[in-house]
C-alpha cells in the first residue's frame, strides 16, 4: 500500500484568514474607541434621554469588548493552526524527498511501496547480481517502513492540530 502524504490544508489561506480576522478585530476596536468617546460626550448630557442613550452606549462598548477578545482568540487559534500545518507539510515533503533520494518511486503525493522479489529472505545461490538486488531492495524496504512510521507521527500530529483548532 501506497504511503499517501497528501495535506488536505492550504496554510497560506490558514494564514490568509487570521490575518482578515485580525483586520475585522482593528476594526471592531476602533467602533469600540469610537463609542467610549461618543458615551464621554453623552455624559456631559442631562435628562433621561442622555442617560438611555449611556446605557445602550455602555452595552455596545461591552459587545465590543467581547467581540474584539472573541476574534483575538479566533485568529491566535487560526496562526497556530497555520503554523502547525506548515510544519506537517514540510514534513511531509521532507518524507517525499528522502523517499526519492532513497530510490523509491513518488508519484505526485504517494510513495510506492516497492517489490520484494525475494519472499523467501536472501538468495542461498551465492549469485552476486541477485545478493546486490536483495540488498538494495532490503533498504528500499527498510526505508520504505521508516517513512511509513514517520509519515503516521505526522498524521498524529495533524489531527492533534486539527483538534486543538476546533476546541480552540
Amino acid at each position: 500500500m501506497a504511503i499517501d502524504t497528501h495535506l488536505d490544508a492550504t496554510p497560506s489561506e490558514i494564514t490568509s484568514s487570521a490575518t482578515a480576522i485580525g483586520n475585522i478585530e482593528t476594526h471592531v476596536d476602533s467602533a469600540e474607541d469610537d463609542l467610549i468617546s461618543a458615551r464621554r460626550s453623552v455624559a456631559e448630557l442631562e435628562g433621561d434621554t442622555a442617560l438611555n442613550a449611556s446605557i445602550a452606549i455602555s452595552m455596545g462598548v461591552n459587545n465590543c469588548e467581547d467581540l474584539v477578545s472573541d476574534l483575538k482568540s479566533y485568529k491566535n487559534a487560526l496562526t497556530d493552526f497555520a503554523t502547525a500545518m506548515s510544519n506537517v507539510k514540510a514534513d511531509l515533503e521532507g518524507v517525499r524527498s528522502r523517499a526519492t533520494n532513497g530510490g523509491l518511486t513518488v508519484n505526485g503525493e504517494s510513495i510506492q511501496r516497492p517489490t520484494d522479489s525475494f519472499p523467501d529472505g536472501r538468495p542461498t545461490s551465492g549469485n552476486s547480481v541477485e545478493l546486490k538486488a536483495f540488498d538494495e531492495e532490503q533498504e528500499k524496504l527498510t526505508l520504505y517502513k521508516t517513512l511509513e512510521t514517520d509519515t503516521s507521527h505526522i498524521r498524529d500530529r495533524e489531527t492533534e492540530a486539527r483538534q486543538a483548532f476546533a476546541d480552540a
